[in-house]
């Protein structure tokens, strides 16, 4: 396997930055100017707003002709308007930027320069740290050390892990390295990896409306032969409320979120996965689906809703499968490579 590397040689490659805004309003100052603030790269800024109503779409449209906005009347899901933002770009690299993800300045100038240098690459994440809420004060102020995602590993069971979740960054990684997949908060994709994958042309699907849809495009592009990597010299920061793996903090999420990102999980596995592979690792699988089923029954019963979803989401979602596995590039003994020997000891998304 050739390793990743990292050209010297400088370069102004265009990008496109799509970024999804819903009342974002508390975030989006800071992302904004972290973007503007970005060296060394060509940027298009694409703003879609999903019919926010906290003043997020005023602050926007003060913007002028510093970035393009499309108005969206009503929340059409992340993947609909990560979608729409791509359609209306075309610069061989996007990042699909979430407005509480704030990127040091050289964050994706060192991200292109990587993809442009590794074309097997179809996308690439730095290493994201932790972020307190800055609210309208300067986003500088509220880092943390502690590492809030180092790109998407894949467990036996299934599940999605993000690497180094919670750890003490001390900077002892600074070469890329490869991922399973890269986080749909702050990646770079290859413009052709996302055409390539797209099933009747969606990037994201749009069946998921939020929720998996950047593991379920990792997933799709890995059995189309993309590879995708971490550049750890990279970094950002995300203002973290998201901690499914946490009891006390699950209370904060509503019921329709916890229902949606538990049916995109299994619509997502019951797309990409390999059946022999899962036969394989059942116990592990089937392990966890106890584990969830049993903690929806006693505490998020309101959750189990998720597999009437799944149910009848089905035969679209096996027509994807379809479509999918006719495509499939890969060998099974390379997807057998994939997945971690154990189940570790990081956030479960």
């Amino acid at each position: 396997m050739v390793e990743p590397t990292m050209s010297d040689t400088p370069s102004h490659p265009k990008i496109s930055v799509s970024i999804v805004t819903w009342n974002s309003c508390g975030y989006i100052d800071n992302c904004l100017k972290a973007v503007f603030a970005q060296e060394r790269i060509n940027c298009e800024i694409v703003v879609v707003d999903n019919g926010s109503n906290d003043g997020t779409l005023d602050y926007l449209e003060e913007q002028g002709n510093l970035i393009t906005l499309i108005r969206i009347p009503f929340n059409s899901g992340f993947s609909h308007a990560h979608n729409t933002a791509i359609e209306a770009t075309s610069n061989p690299y996007i990042v699909c930027l979430n407005p509480d993800v704030f990127l040091e300045h050289t964050y994706l100038s060192q991200l292109v320069r990587f993809l442009e240098s590794n074309p097997e690459y179809g996308g690439a994440i730095g290493k994201i740290l932790q972020c307190k809420n800055p609210g309208r004060d300067r986003w500088e102020n509220y880092q943390t050390n502690r590492v809030d995602t180092m790109g998407l590993e894949i467990e036996r069971s299934r599940h999605f892990v993000a690497r180094r979740f919670e750890l003490v960054d001390d900077d002892g990684e600074i070469a890329p390295m490869e991922v399973f997949g890269v986080d749909g908060m702050a990646p770079v994709y290859r413009r052709t990896m996302l055409e390539e994958t797209s099933i009747k042309a969606e990037f994201f699907d749009e069946q998921f409306f939020a929720y998996c849809e950047d593991q379920d495009l990792s997933w799709r592009a890995r059995l189309l032969g993309w590879r995708f990597a971490c550049v750890p010299t990279s970094i950002a920061y995300h203002v973290r409320t998201w901690r499914p793996s946490n009891i006390s903090a699950r209370k904060t999420i509503s019921p329709l979120q916890k229902r949606n990102a538990l049916r995109n999980h299994y619509w997502m596995v019951i797309k990409n996965d390999c059946i022999s592979l899962a036969l394989l690792h059942s116990p592990f699988i089937l392990y966890r689906f106890i584990l969830v089923v049993g903690f929806s029954v006693l505490f998020e019963r309101n959750t189990l809703l998720a597999f009437i979803d799944i149910i009848c989401g089905l035969p679209t979602i096996l027509r994807k499968r379809r479509e999918i596995m006719n495509r499939k590039t890969i060998s099974r003994r390379q997807m057998l490579s994939w997945y971690r020997n154990f189940e570790g000891n990081a956030l479960h998304i």
